[in-house]
């Protein structure tokens, strides 16, 4: 019982534990929707939870709460990451953030293309955003396969590169997948936002109001037309992020902000550290499962054939995946490179290039979101789209770990020839001297 105990803690503390349990989510629902569990996997989606409070009535199903309701929790999460990300971490720097700034957005605007080469001149077009996501959990997850292998740098360029597209994601559902706006409800989510930035401004640390004043403005959101799940990055842009000491609270929510050290505790590092098991663990496996329980028989149908890779909702999502995103990002570093007359940072070449693109190719989670969001009440071009992320998303993930399992050992083998060739050059120069005596 011990072994199965750690064994369980390993996996749960690993990188890769997050994706290995969207994967096995998203299988579990494809499986239920394919088989004579269909019924009781619909029954799970359409469950209806009541919730009043005093004249306030919400009455949906489990299908929305997930996707409209806990959703806010991981752009919480995510908006807080970026928030540290622009304020203490490697966004912060300016030099730094060019190189995956341009390669994200050309990892943006080529899936989109790509997409819209597919579906232009059809209702399908308002999916031109699917393929240019990136599921970072999911990506990272993949990333951590390779252990310490894998150099720093590298870790942080993918790292800063998902970010920069997860804020371009967000910005696209902003702008683009908003319906009719109810501008009564919408001066309400800027008076609720107006009140928690305030409260930033008095130094209110207590996450408590943040959390109140945030539900308060997610019920105004779910009216104006907008997605709500924004109310997330609204959160997280509101919450202190300025350090104070308490030394009572553990030291993993530490924080070094130049000359502070470890024991002095920031309250939005706090949040996300809290935030990131429930998410991670509960709150995307669940997504998944009640979001890719794609029908096969609907979006494959037997007379298609590869056909289907090649028109239509799925070929755009797929090929928008599977080599929009790599060539989108690679020619975003070339042109990076080429206009600043600069080489690529330490340990960072081409191929690693390559290889990242690929891997920023899984789409899943955002691709998914906006699916639904785009495709809302279009069963048929949410099938399509589904079965184009996730023909997508694995191959990307497969085609990128190959490439940059080829790039480590051709690294390792450089390094073995230099580390060789200075052994001989060190044992000709002791020898030389040896003569000389």
């Amino acid at each position: 019982m011990d072994i199965i105990q750690k064994r369980l803690g390993k996996f749960f503390h690993s990188d890769s534990a997050v994706g290995t349990l969207l994967f096995m989510a998203a299988l579990a629902a494809i499986l239920m929707e394919n088989s004579s569990q269909s019924g009781l996997y619909h029954d799970i989606l359409h469950f209806k939870i009541n919730v009043s409070i005093g004249e306030l009535q919400l009455d949906h199903d489990l299908h929305y709460w997930v996707n409209d309701a806990l959703m806010v929790l991981f752009f919480l999460m995510v908006g807080l990451e970026i928030k540290r990300e622009f304020i203490t971490g490697q966004l912060s720097n300016i030099n730094y953030v060019i190189l995956p700034t341009v390669a994200a957005l050309g990892g943006i605007l080529v899936p989109a293309v790509v997409f819209l080469l597919f579906n232009l001149g059809t209702e399908a077009i308002n999916g031109w955003a699917i393929p240019a996501a990136t599921d970072i959990a999911f990506a990272l997850g993949v990333i951590a396969l390779f252990g310490k292998r894998l150099p720093s740098s590298f870790k942080l360029f993918i790292l800063t590169l998902a970010v920069i597209d997860d804020i371009g994601a967000v910005f696209i559902i902003a702008a683009f997948y908003s319906g009719s706006i109810d501008m009564l409800s919408l001066f309400y989510v800027f008076v609720g936002a107006g009140v928690m930035a305030s409260l930033n401004m008095a130094n209110v640390r207590s996450l408590t109001p943040y959390m109140l004043i945030g539900l308060v403005t997610w019920f105004f959101m779910l009216k104006t037309g907008v997605h709500p799940t924004l109310v997330g990055i609204i959160i997280a842009a509101c919450i202190p992020l300025k350090v104070a000491q308490d030394p009572k609270l553990p030291h993993a929510f530490g924080m070094d902000l130049g000359d502070t050290r470890l024991g002095y505790v920031s309250p939005a590092i706090k949040l996300e550290a809290s935030l990131h098991r429930h998410v991670s663990f509960v709150i995307l496996p669940l997504f998944a499962f009640m979001n890719a329980g794609v029908n096969l028989g609907v979006a494959i149908p037997a007379s298609a054939g590869l056909g289907l890779l090649f028109s239509g909702v799925t070929a755009g999502v797929f090929w928008g995946l599977f080599l929009g995103k790599p060539i989108g990002i690679v020619s975003g570093a070339m042109l990076w490179k080429w206009v600043s007359r600069q080489s690529f940072p330490q340990s960072i070449d081409s191929l690693s290039i390559v290889g990242m693109g690929f891997i920023c190719g899984i789409g899943f989670t955002m691709s998914i979101l906006i699916t639904t969001i785009g495709f809302a009440g279009m069963d048929v071009y949410i099938n399509s789209s589904l079965v184009g992320v996730l023909l997508g998303s694995l191959l990307s993930g497969v085609a990128g770990s190959i490439i940059l399992y080829y790039w480590m050992r051709r690294q390792t083998h450089e390094q073995d020839e230099s580390g060789e060739m200075g052994e001989q050059k060190s044992a000709s120069v002791d020898s030389s001297a040896a003569d000389a005596e």
